[in-house]
C-alpha cells in the first residue's frame, strides 16, 4: 500500500506532522509552496499513484481502526468502484449516519468515501473551484455507472 501525503502549503504545524511519517517506507510526503486548493491536492495525489487503486482522505476525516484493511478486503478483479458508509460527527455527537448502497443513483457524491481502481479515474482531473457532487456525478455517467 503507497499513502501519499500532501500539504498544501499549511500555516500551522500540519507539515511537521506530516514529516513523522517520513520514515515509514510507504510514505511519499509532497508539500506545495502555496495553497493550490482541494482539486489540485487530488490531482497532485492522482499524478503521484502508481498503485491499482486510488481513495481520497482529507484533513478533517478520520478513519475507525482497521478500516483500511475491510476496504481492502473488499477489491477484486471485477470491482471498479467500491463506496462506503461514513459518520458525520461534531465533538461527542454522531449527528448522521450514511450507509453504503450497491444503487449508484443514491450514493454521496463526495470523493472521499470511495475506493476506485485508478484504471477507471486516470484520465480525470478535479475540477478546480467546480463544485465536485455534480463533477463526480457526471464522470460516473461518463463510464455508464450511473443514469
Amino acid at each position: 500500500m503507497e499513502i501519499i501525503i500532501i500539504d498544501d502549503a499549511s500555516t500551522d504545524a500540519t507539515w511537521a506532522h506530516c514529516r513523522r511519517f517520513a520514515t515509514h517506507e510507504n510514505v511519499i510526503l509532497h508539500r506545495h509552496t502555496f495553497n493550490r486548493g482541494l482539486s489540485e491536492v487530488r490531482n497532485t495525489g492522482m499524478r503521484m499513484a502508481t498503485g491499482e487503486w486510488l481513495a481520497f482522505l482529507d484533513g478533517d476525516d478520520q478513519l475507525t481502526p482497521g478500516a483500511i484493511n475491510q476496504m481492502v478486503q473488499t477489491l477484486d478483479s471485477t470491482t471498479d468502484l467500491v463506496v462506503f458508509g461514513f459518520q458525520k460527527i461534531r465533538p461527542g455527537n454522531v449527528i448522521q449516519v450514511f450507509k453504503p448502497t450497491n444503487n449508484l443513483q443514491h450514493i454521496y457524491t463526495g470523493a472521499w468515501n470511495k475506493i476506485y481502481r485508478r484504471q477507471l479515474v486516470r484520465d480525470l482531473l478535479f475540477p478546480p473551484g467546480r463544485f465536485l457532487k455534480i463533477w463526480l456525478l457526471r464522470q460516473l455517467r461518463s463510464y455508464g455507472l450511473v443514469m
